[in-house]
């Protein structure tokens, strides 16, 4: 993001009655002048997750994000931090919804409802690798 750009939502925000701190930096870096962080989110998709993210989210913490592969290509992982804060691992999971379509009944539209992913994966996070390491659940 560009700082004319982080700027200009920092004013919307505020004119909206939001005060967050806004940084204009690389997202990959993470944000450690002001870590540990209970929680690290992100809006956009990733193929592999940079372990800064996991270096600044406190023990326990965890790290979540939208998730695409070649073979996947759209999925959600959820990460927690182990408690020695070296590692991640967690969960690879593909959300059952589908778009919405205009005209249809409010309960057909329901995103997933009753209905857990189908498609669970283990995955972990450490140094030096490029890519978390996938395996069966």
């Amino acid at each position: 993001m560009d700082a004319g750009l982080a700027e200009a939502a920092a004013r919307r925000l505020a004119e909206a009655g939001y005060h967050p701190r806004v940084v204009a930096a690389d997202g990959e870096d993470g944000w450690a002048p002001e870590a540990p962080y209970d929680r690290v989110l992100c809006t956009a998709s990733l193929q592999r997750v940079p372990f800064a993210w996991v270096e600044q989210t406190r023990p326990g913490g965890l790290v979540v994000t939208p998730w695409k592969t070649t073979l996947q290509p759209h999925g959600m992982v959820r990460l927690r931090v182990a408690d020695d804060g070296a590692s991640a691992s967690g969960h690879f999971d593909q959300p059952m919804s589908r778009p919405l379509r205009p005209g249809a009944p409010a309960s057909r539209r329901a995103l997933g409802r009753g209905r857990m992913a189908r498609h669970h994966r283990l995955m972990g996070v450490r140094p030096g690798r490029a890519r978390p390491a996938v395996g069966p659940a």
